[in-house]
């Protein structure tokens, strides 16, 4: 029989049910524990240490809006010197005056192109311009006196010799024809007779004038061969005594002449045995001109010959050999008898006498027969050819030929200063005072792109980049703090210049380029600049650059800390770095908070106001928001201390002071665009 369990009010339980109420146990038991746990935590939390609220003052200042942006310093006055064309292919720097570093003059030279071709341009130039020019004043001049003249006498020349024509030949022209025909005949027969004769063989007349001539060619060979050794040997004794007495003769006569040259001088013709006064003058000359022969002989005896007087007589020798070998040729040409060369030569001699018979018959015939159509036209002509020249002597130019001329210089002129402009581009001057930045070319290159790069340091500007959301806000003008990275501290003046009418788009981003010219230091302090406003910075906060702690009397600038006389704009070179910071929109003398006092609390800005040791939130509205303080238009008093929103330790403080959690964002972040709300 089997017994079933029972529960303590004497009911019996099944087996399933007590294995239920066990699992509840367990469940009931893991609850108190995890009750016991939370409870001895929340009994042994560590307390959270609260900080002191951050505060700030409510004060009247000046609100500033800007755009900051990065860009670099850049010389306006920069010039990449290249060479211009000089007319042809790109010329050789033949040199290079200055290096990297030089300051340099304007109008002084950099660098030289080889120019020797160029200058014989300009100097080609100017003598076609000379020549233009003197063609010119011809033409305006007009014909010469004597060039008229001499067309005045070809007129006359011409018109008589029409003339001789229409009249016919005179009596004296047919008789010099006659003598002419005359003249070939007897010609005609001697060429004839010739042929005859070399038909016929060689006289003994030939051979003999042949013989002859050899014999006179021998003895002339001797003759000049015996004065050559003479030449050579020198003067013999006889011979200088022979010089020397012809000299002493010619002293004498000399002297002679000249006492009878004295007496006429002094008036005494008779006494000198002259018949007149030139008569003696004469006889002196001639004595004087006689000695003077004698006494070069003499010297030239005893200087023994010359080489001009050896070269002389070597030169007769040779000569005469060779009319002695021409004359035993032609003895033995005669020899070999005639030959028909000789007899064709005569027979082209005789051809060439009957040709000028023919002539000179036909000219007689012409003479007598009277002058025919032809000659009266050609003499009718020539008087007319005579004189159009004769008038154009007279008029030698129309207003067309002055035009031309005058065309001609002009053309010239241009040529001359195109040469000179090439020559002159063949030189690379500074065009203004600078320093040169770089030099690309070397002695002997081809010329070919930038030579020299030049920079003036004293003219500069920056330009930045900016988006187009802040570039809307930029406008000619307007001012502009500038600071750079190679001279911390101190701040520069600027306004901006130029702003780019279209974007340059890189990688999908557009911005805009803002140029911005560069002034002096602002060597003093300015209140509420750039946004900073009077409140007071955190304790053991840094100021942001240019804010000089506690005392709200915006940027410090102007002032490089420790550096003394702080630099001027020269010391600014193109390639710096720069920041601009660009003020767009400005006020003064309104409420202002710390833009991290400021927070969102739906759609309401809203601060934290300490009244009577507690924080309250306050709704407020904004007007103008700069880089660290915002203007307030409503919702506090000046005076008035609100909490500066910094970490989630002063969150904490203020949820602790208020007794509520916080509202709105820890950074209490205002409004950002910089335009009143």
């Amino acid at each position: 029989m089997k017994v079933e369990a029972s529960t303590a009010g004497g009911m019996t339980l099944p087996g399933k049910a007590r294995e239920i109420n066990g699992w509840l146990a367990l469940a009931v038991l893991a609850l108190v524990a995890l009750a016991a746990y939370i409870g001895y935590t929340r009994l042994h939390q560590p307390a959270v240490t609260v900080a002191k609220p951050q505060l700030a003052t409510v004060t009247k200042g000046t609100v500033a809006a800007a755009v900051t942006a990065t860009g670099s310093v850049v010389s306006p006055a920069t010039s990449r010197l290249a060479f211009k064309s000089t007319g042809n292919s790109a010329g050789i720097v033949s040199q290079v005056l200055v290096s990297v570093g030089d300051q340099v003059k304007q109008g002084q030279l950099l660098a030289k192109l080889e120019d020797g071709d160029l200058r014989a341009q300009v100097a080609q130039a100017q003598a076609q311009l000379a020549s233009a020019k003197a063609k010119l004043d011809a033409l305006k001049a007009g014909s010469r006196p004597e060039d008229v003249a001499s067309a005045q006498a070809a007129v006359i020349s011409a018109k008589a010799k029409l003339s001789q024509v229409q009249a016919g030949a005179t009596t004296g022209d047919i008789q010099a024809a006659q003598s002419a025909v005359d003249q070939a005949r007897a010609n005609l027969a001697g060429a004839e007779a010739k042929l005859a004769s070399v038909k016929s063989g060689y006289t003994p007349a030939d051979w003999a004038s042949a013989q002859s001539a050899v014999d006179s060619a021998q003895a002339n060979l001797k003759s000049a061969q015996a004065k050559l050794d003479q030449l050579k040997a020198g003067p013999t004794q006889a011979d200088l005594a022979a010089a020397q007495a012809a000299v002493d003769q010619a002293k004498a006569a000399l002297t002679s002449a000249e006492d009878k040259y004295e007496m006429t001088q002094n008036g005494d013709l008779k006494g000198s045995g002259g018949s007149s006064n030139s008569a003696v003058q004469q006889a002196y000359d001639a004595a004087k001109s006689s000695y003077d022969t004698a006494v070069q002989k003499l010297q030239q005896l005893q200087a023994g010959a010359t080489a001009a007087d050896l070269q002389a007589a070597q030169s007769a020798v040779d000569q005469a050999q060779a009319s002695y070998n021409a004359a035993v040729a032609k003895i033995e040409y005669m020899k070999q008898g005639v030959t028909p060369e000789d007899i064709q030569q005569a027979q082209s001699a005789v051809d060439a006498a009957q040709a000028a018979l023919a002539g000179a018959q036909a000219k007689l015939d012409q003479l007598k027969a009277g002058a025919t159509p032809e000659d009266l036209q050609i003499a009718q002509a020539a008087v007319t050819q005579a004189e159009q020249q004769l008038a154009l002597k007279k008029a030698p130019y129309t207003d067309t030929d002055l035009q031309a001329a005058q065309a001609a210089v002009d053309q010239a002129q241009a040529g001359v200063t195109l040469a000179l402009a090439n020559l002159d581009n063949a030189s690379l001057v500074a065009p203004f005072d600078g320093v040169v930045a770089s030099v690309s070319a070397a002695v002997g290159e081809p010329a070919s792109g930038t030579i020299v790069t030049l920079v003036d340091p004293k003219q500069v500007r920056v330009d930045v980049s900016l988006a187009e959301t802040d570039v809307a806000h930029v406008k000619l003008g307007q001012d502009v703090r500038l600071s750079f990275e190679a001279l911390p501290g101190p701040l520069f003046s600027g306004k901006v210049i130029a702003i780019a009418p279209a974007a340059t788009v890189q990688s999908g981003v557009s911005t805009f380029l803002v140029s911005i010219s560069v002034g002096d230091l602002i060597r003093q302090q300015q209140q509420g600049a750039l946004g900073q406003g009077t409140g007071t910075p955190p304790a053991g906060r840094t100021p942001p650059s240019g804010m000089a702690p506690g005392s709200g009397a915006g940027p410090v600038t102007g002032v490089a800390s420790g550096s003394g006389t702080p630099p001027d704009v020269s010391a600014l070179k193109p390639g710096m770095t720069a920041t601009a910071t660009i003020v767009y929109a400005q006020k003064g003398d309104v409420l202002t908070v710390p833009n991290r006092a400021i927070k969102m609390q739906g759609q309401n800005r809203a601060v934290d106001v300490l009244v009577d040791g507690k924080v309250e939130t306050r709704v407020v509205q904004v007007g103008l928001t700069g880089d660290q303080v915002t203007e307030i238009t409503g919702g506090l008093s000046e005076g008035e201390q609100v909490v500066v929103q910094t970490t989630s330790t002063a969150a904490a403080n203020v949820s602790a002071l208020t007794g509520s959690s916080p509202s709105g964002p820890a950074s209490g972040a205002g409004p950002g665009s910089g335009q009143p709300h």
